[in-house]
């Protein structure tokens, strides 16, 4: 994981994507192209302008 940093992870590496998922800290490319990427930038995006670095780290 990432320190409290919001991650993009590809699905199905072993289970960090899934702990991602569930908890909401990072973004998880469901395939690997430009229209996921975009996808997958937003929603980190999303989550530093929406959470502090606290509220990531604890999690």
């Amino acid at each position: 994981m990432g320190y409290g940093f919001a991650n993009c992870y590809y699905k199905n590496i072993s289970d960090d994507s899934d702990i991602i998922e569930a908890n909401n800290i990072g973004s998880v490319l469901e395939e690997l192209n430009l229209t996921t990427y975009k996808k997958s930038v937003e929603k980190i995006d999303e989550l530093l302008n929406t959470s502090n670095g606290n509220e990531l780290r604890k999690k």
